[in-house]
């Protein structure tokens, strides 16, 4: 997991995110919208995936809440779409927006699907999201090694730091 605390929300840092990171270069880039819960990620990566209409109609809706069986549902049809399309990243902008359970769902869909998880912040995580990185290999990198693509790799594990988050 990587965190890209980017505190002057520099609109460059974001641009360069869409253009290195495109569905066919095994990239899936998420925009986590004020307050978005695990719900509304799910349906935005649905959505990025264009397999939303594969889901129950009752379910579809933002603002409809997936009960276990829906978010079950859902989660199988995010696995399929990975997969289908060879999704190996996730890319979560502005991911300090996300309430704490939507940290926890992309971690666990991380860990799950064996997808490498970059959250690009504009705010230090709080008590709570380290909370939730907790046991994580977490890895810092600034927005300089983002825009700089000879400082950073997209692919290997060697700029940053690289430790346990301990919360």
């Amino acid at each position: 997991m990587t965190v890209c605390v980017d505190l002057d929300d520099d609109v460059a840092v974001i641009r360069g995110i869409h253009r290195a990171c495109v569905l066919d270069r095994g990239h899936l880039v998420l925009t986590a919208a004020p307050a978005s819960s695990a719900d509304d990620l799910v349906r935005a990566m649905l959505i990025t995936l264009n397999v939303l209409w594969r889901l129950p109609a009752r379910l579809r809706p933002g603002g409809v809440s997936l009960n276990d069986v829906g978010r079950d549902i859902a989660e199988w049809e995010i696995s399929w779409a990975l997969s289908r399309v060879g999704i190996t990243s996730l890319w979560v902008i502005d991911a300090d927006r996300a309430k704490l359970f939507a940290w926890l769902w992309l971690r666990h869909t991380a860990e799950r699907e064996d997808l490498r998880l970059v959250l690009h912040t504009t705010t230090v995580p709080d008590h709570w999201q380290a909370a939730a990185l907790t046991g994580c290999r977490v890895r810092t990198i600034s927005p300089e090694q983002l825009l700089n693509p000879r400082n950073l790799s997209l692919t290997r594990r060697h700029a940053g730091t690289d430790r346990r988050s301990r919360g």
